[in-house]
């Protein structure tokens, strides 16, 4: 993140420190997002210069209290976004196997929140959940590819598809993604066969999830 924006953050109050460095190399957001804390208010922040997306993140947030398992939107800065901080660890981040069973339930309560609002997140995966060990809890991250139902989204087709989605039922991407972390939670399958991902792309695992190949 720039020290341009790190200055308007300081202007509206806020102190910026840690900047995210996550083990999965293809997490673009990441490279974007700066931790920052107001009083006791702790939360990360992170900005976008695409005026369809920032329209789209205030949409998400008028409907955001509605949702459980997600970490709000807490603040819009210009083109800057400052959203609580998640509790715990990336999912990719953890050493000990995260627990299944919470992990669907919680992601059902999730899914079903979003279809209430007509929206799909369209990226659920394993580095986009964090996991709080002591609460046994799961919190949902990063609307970067999500849309609502209606939405022209023309350019997330080709990276929606690419994952083998089809796009003629939106709310099935979003359980489709689930059902894939579960079976990764599972060691039934990895990233790379559930998304067609590259394996260059995983320069570390946790190591619960081992290749399949």
């Amino acid at each position: 993140m720039s020290e341009e924006i790190k200055c308007r953050l300081r202007q509206a109050g806020y102190e910026t420190f840690v900047e995210a460095r996550p083990r999965y190399r293809g997490c673009s957001l990441w490279s974007s997002l700066v931790y920052v804390r107001k009083g006791t208010f702790k939360g990360v922040a992170t900005v976008t210069n695409d005026s369809r997306e920032m329209e789209h993140i205030r949409r998400i947030a008028q409907v955001q209290d509605g949702i459980r398992h997600i970490a709000k939107i807490r603040e819009i800065i210009g083109h800057i976004i400052v959203y609580d901080e998640a509790p715990g660890e990336l999912v990719w981040e953890s050493e000990q196997r995260p627990p299944v069973t919470a992990f669907d339930r919680m992601g059902q309560e999730f899914l079903s929140d979003l279809r209430r609002t007509n929206l799909v997140h369209a990226d659920i995966r394993p580095w986009n959940v964090f996991f709080e060990p002591k609460t046994q809890s799961f919190t949902f991250i990063d609307w970067g590819f999500s849309f609502f139902i209606g939405d022209q989204i023309d350019h997330l087709r080709c990276h929606i598809q690419s994952r083998g989605h089809a796009l003629s039922d939106g709310f099935s991407i979003s359980q489709k993604d689930l059902e894939f972390n579960v079976q990764i939670l599972q060691g039934t399958t990895t990233p790379e066969t559930a998304w067609r991902h590259s394996s260059a792309e995983f320069e570390w695992r946790p190591p619960w999830c081992h290749s399949l190949a």
